[in-house]
């Protein structure tokens, strides 16, 4: 059972490089590792066992034997989960796909392309318990693409800022009601300025605060340009959350 975990994320990670660019450099291998480690993960789950080529422990099948293996247990009289019969639904597609990218996959030639309803079926056996990961894999990766864009923002918001005069950060300061909304009424119901991460100013003007309702502003600073994003303002949110909740433990 100790396989499931490496062949999932295996899994994941080559379903979510592929992505739904079906022409892309390596797609036909991506395709095929990712196919592979699901189909391994999924029989594993149902059939313990089974994944393994006979007479060659620790060796696994191909992706076309475990589809054949699925085909079979499918029509078979032992009752199947209903994620079981999801799986069996795409077999012929995936089987026409493994098959169709077998020959360049070993240097037969052949067709690169992809077949996107392939993809679309290798995304969906994501749904089987076995796996259950894509969620997780893309949450992680917009986090990571979220938090290089905001390193991104504090380094040119550290560079504009150095061009500034202090009058003239002064002067962005006593100017700050130019940011705000002009209703009264507006500006009443909206949020306060909150102090800039970069320039230190209380100068970043907030849309919006933190899930948690922490008081972490997503804004724009009106002095240096940072603009501090949802990611940003969520994981600043949960290290002070961290820390209130260590220093009761302490107390």
């Amino acid at each position: 059972m100790n396989r499931l975990h490496p062949a999932r994320y295996e899994y994941a990670q080559n379903t979510l490089a592929l992505g739904f660019n079906c022409e892309g450099a390596g797609a036909p291998a991506l395709f095929d590792a990712a196919a592979s480690n699901a189909l391994v993960a999924i029989v594993a789950h149902e059939w313990p066992g089974e994944e393994e080529e006979p007479k060659r422990k620790g060796r696994m099948r191909s992706a076309s034997l475990l589809l054949t293996l699925i085909e079979e247990m499918s029509r078979g009289d032992v009752p199947l989960s209903d994620a079981v019969k999801q799986v069996a639904s795409k077999v012929q597609v995936l089987r026409k796909a493994v098959g169709d990218l077998a020959p360049l996959r070993h240097g037969c030639g052949g067709s690169a392309l992809v077949d996107p309803g392939a993809i679309t079926a290798l995304r969906e056996l994501d749904q089987h318990p076995a796996l259950l990961i894509l969620d997780t894999f893309e949450a992680d990766d917009r986090e990571l693409r979220d938090l290089a864009r905001d390193a991104d923002a504090r380094a040119f918001a550290e560079a504009y800022l150095a061009l500034l005069s202090k009058e003239e950060v002064a002067r962005r300061v006593a100017n700050l009601d130019e940011a705000l909304p002009f209703d009264p009424k507006e500006r009443a119901s909206g949020f306060d300025p909150q102090e800039c991460d970069v320039c230190g100013q209380e100068t970043l003007v907030v849309s919006s605060i933190d899930p948690y309702g922490v008081g972490v502003g997503v804004g724009t600073c009106f002095v240096c340009g940072y603009h501090r994003g949802e990611t940003a303002a969520r994981l600043e949110a949960q290290h002070f959350i961290y820390v209130k909740d260590e220093t009761r433990s302490i107390s």
